[in-house]
């Protein structure tokens, strides 16, 4: 762990160390899925750490996470606050949840300072939904991953059929409809076995064409991947990405290297040192840790709620306050690195190891994001670009 006194200070450190403590929250509508992924680190997960959560968070719980985060907000002056409706599958919440939860807010005078988004599979459609969304609006995600034979051989019914299809088909009910403009893009969770020009192809088809493609999140020092399959292939795609130059193909990881290698401070978790500014909330109104910690030990808790625990109090517990200041947690091994600056020792779910949470040690795949990192580094300079970080 880095010790020293006075840490180099990367783009955007200080100012992320002065913001608020809490810029976001995660709200777990449901505990349940209408899909199985063969991946999935809550479902399919041995010691399944959803078990003992209702299924759904009750009308009670959601008004009084509305009633904190409003008094949060209003306290800290914060401008605006992003919300993801998450689960399990979040739209097999009841609609009258919705509708009850969207009033909360207005009442409570903060819809103007809340970004509501919502992460779903859209294997099942509900239309009534939508205008609910569009009047809150509340943005869509959906989860896909990769071509038809490639999703389907990943996330399946609990039938064991595939959903690609179905997904689809919903997609372009939304596209053809007047809530296109909901339909924020797509998440997909990393897939060497998928050849990157087929990939490509695939993205270059989807409405809208913008994508994150995640880093898997149950690879650790326990659970260790195959040497070098995923940075050589994040290298092959960011390469092929950038040789082809569609405008309209945005890759947010992509996107986010390349900015944060020119010295901007804005990215997601998998880039630099800024502090994880999220709350998470289940199901049960309780506060837990981010799935990219209960994943690798879910009997990990907080023991607080919205019950009984303001944010401001939240703002209190160790482990937190240690994942908020993430220039402290890059390992001394890391700090001659060239890439330590945009790496900030790599994504957190993957330096986990032992039986316990901590981050002394750097990331398992440490040489798969030295071999992507150069890889677009070289790339960059090759095409003049001036890389400050």
């Amino acid at each position: 762990m880095n010790k020293k006194n006075q840490p180099v200070d990367f783009y955007g450190a200080k100012k992320q160390q002065e913001a608020p403590f809490f810029s976001s929250a995660i709200l777990k509508l449901t505990e349940y899925c209408n899909i199985r992924c063969t991946y999935c680190y809550m479902f399919e997960n041995p010691h399944e750490h959803s078990k003992g959560f209702p299924l759904r968070l009750s009308d009670d719980d959601a008004a009084k996470f509305v009633e904190r985060v409003a008094e949060y907000i209003d306290a800290k002056n914060i401008s605006r606050f992003r919300i993801t409706l998450h689960g399990g599958e979040p739209t097999l919440w009841p609609i009258d949840s919705f509708e009850k939860l969207f009033r909360r807010v207005e009442a409570a005078n903060i819809q103007n300072r809340v970004a509501f988004s919502m992460q779903s599979n859209l294997v099942q459609l509900n239309k009534d939904l939508f205008p609910i969304l569009k009047e809150n609006m509340c943005s869509i995600g959906v989860s896909i991953d990769g071509p038809e034979v490639y999703h389907d051989s990943r996330r399946i019914t609990h039938g064991g059929k595939g959903t690609y299809s179905k997904i689809i088909k919903n997609v372009d009910w939304i596209l053809k409809s007047e809530y296109s403009k909901l339909l924020a893009g797509y998440l997909t969770v990393a897939n060497p076995e998928i050849p990157v020009n087929e990939y490509l192809d695939w993205a270059t088809e989807l409405q809208p064409s913008k994508l994150s493609v995640l880093w898997p999140i149950e690879f650790n020092h326990n659970n260790k991947p195959s040497d070098g399959r995923y940075g050589k292939w994040y290298s092959e795609l960011f390469g092929e990405w950038l040789k082809r130059d569609i405008p309209s193909l945005k890759i947010r990881y992509f996107q986010e290297t390349v900015s944060t290698m020119c010295g901007s401070s804005v990215h997601g978790d998998s880039l630099g040192v800024n502090g994880l500014g999220m709350v998470v909330i289940d199901t049960d109104g309780s506060y837990v840790h981010h799935d990219y910690l209960r994943g690798f030990l879910p009997e990990i808790r907080l023991h607080r709620s919205i019950k009984n625990t303001s944010l401001f109090k939240l703002e209190e517990d160790s482990l937190l306050r240690t994942l908020k200041n993430r220039m402290s947690l890059i390992p001394d091994e890391c700090l001659s690195c060239t890439h330590v600056g945009v790496c900030g020792g790599g994504f957190i779910a993957n330096r986990l190891h032992g039986t316990n949470v901590n981050f002394d040690r750097k990331s398992i795949m440490c040489e798969d994001h030295k071999m992507y990192f150069g890889t677009v580094r070289r790339l960059l300079a090759a095409y003049g670009a001036e890389v400050s970080l």
